[in-house]
Order: structure tokens, then C-alpha cells, then sequence
């Protein structure tokens, strides 16, 4: 099972990103094409960024000081 936020198009480009990037082959064969892709740092920061839109928090701020 692949990632599904990586599209097989003719580059294979990170849907996860803003910035739509194609990843390097290291991690394309890391993260994109294995079960490990949970694990990939681009998804993980684009999931956290989606949590906190959802919760209409700024990543931004600190729970613990409202800064």
C-alpha cells in the first residue's frame, strides 16, 4: 500500500505538501511506497497543521501561555 497523498502522475508529486513537491527517491522508497508511510515528516506536519485548522487553534500558539 502507497501513500495516498503521493500521485503517480508522471513526476509523483506530495500531496501532502503545500508546495505539491516531488519527493527524492530515498524517500519515496522510505515513506511513499511502503506501510511506513505514517512515519513521513511531510504528512505528519501537514496532519498537524489540519488538526489545528479543525480546532481553529494557531500551531503558532502555546496552549499554556495564549501567546
Amino acid at each position: 500500500m502507497f501513500c495516498p497523498y503521493f500521485d503517480e502522475g508522471s513526476v509523483g508529486t506530495c500531496g501532502a505538501s503545500a508546495s505539491r513537491h516531488v519527493p527524492s527517491i530515498e524517500k519515496m522508497e522510505t515513506y511513499c511506497f511502503k506501510q511506513t508511510y505514517r512515519l513521513c515528516p511531510t504528512l505528519s506536519e501537514y496532519l498537524y497543521e489540519n488538526n489545528m485548522a479543525m480546532a481553529n487553534c494557531s500551531p503558532k500558539k502555546s496552549w499554556h501561555t495564549g501567546k
